[in-house]
């Protein structure tokens, strides 16, 4: 997609494009996981649908899909040279569903918490500790992150504290199922990004890889697609416009060189069920 220089659109260049590229590569598979996601990818497909068959241009598709972002939520998606967030769109695309729940567990005593919490929604935003980022000098693994997050807590055990023990709690966590679209964003500059994360989903190892990463800085964002088979593509609405750049295989890269592009920093992962 070409950038919008009178309404700034980057934002929406980014991430959508990274979503067309999946799907007009195996529009079978990503047309069937679109719908299931939620209204605005039913859209999506829809719109994509009417490109690929000659009927309106991928920009046409970008500022239909802008619209009716900007109809539901206007402050948020203005129109002008204002941009919008790649944490506005991900949260506006993707549903508030859960994806594992679990509950917190003393590993010294044995309490349990039986309340059930929400652990793996579409759309995550990761924070590093001071710990965290002292374990890894050379960045904190996206994988290590999510482990983390599904399965430890903040909140010490109140029985091990009667008995003035600092114990803990941890997570017993399950996952029941595994977003086809995951987007997270990353603590800049501190994530060395996972070309796949695992999941266990009842004994069965389901995989999502990456295919997507988004960068921001000068009032501008940018983006890296990954295909299918491992092909890293560079774009930018306003240097490379309808051209994607070819960098290579993503197994023959240094993940550290994903973390910036072209002068601008990682904000923002795509994953995706592997096809």
């Amino acid at each position: 997609m070409v950038w919008d220089a009178a309404d700034y659109s980057c934002g929406y260049d980014t991430t959508l494009g990274i979503l067309a590229n999946m799907w007009m590569h195996n529009i079978d598979v990503w047309s069937e996981r679109f719908c299931i996601i939620g209204p605005y990818f039913l859209y999506w497909t829809l719109l994509l649908r009417q490109a690929r068959a000659g009927q309106l241009s991928l920009e046409g598709a970008r500022d239909s899909m802008r619209a009716r972002m900007h109809t539901a939520r206007p402050i948020e998606f203005p129109y002008g040279p204002n941009g919008t967030s790649i944490d506005r769109i991900a949260r506006i695309l993707l549903p508030e569903t859960t994806h594992a729940t679990g509950h917190r567990w003393c590993p010294a005593c044995g309490y349990q918490d039986m309340e059930v919490y929400n652990l793996l929604e579409p759309y995550l935003c990761t924070a590093l500790s001071d710990a965290q980022r002292a374990a890894y000098p050379t960045g904190f693994p996206v994988s290590e992150w999510l482990k983390n997050h599904l399965s430890s807590t903040m909140t010490g055990c109140p029985v091990c504290r009667l008995n003035t023990h600092r114990i803990r709690l941890q997570m017993r966590y399950k996952v029941n199922t595994v977003p086809p679209i995951m987007i997270i964003t990353v603590d800049c500059g501190n994530m060395l990004f996972s070309r796949s994360l695992h999941f266990d989903v009842d004994g069965t190892m389901i995989v999502s890889r990456l295919r997507g990463i988004i960068y921001g800085g000068s009032a501008h964002f940018t983006s890296r697609y990954i295909s299918a088979h491992g092909s890293v593509w560079f774009h930018d609405g306003i240097t490379t416009a309808r051209n994607c750049v070819e960098e290579g295989h993503i197994d023959s890269m240094d993940l550290h060189s994903l973390t910036h592009a072209r002068g601008k920093t990682a904000l923002t992962l795509i994953y995706a069920l592997e096809e």
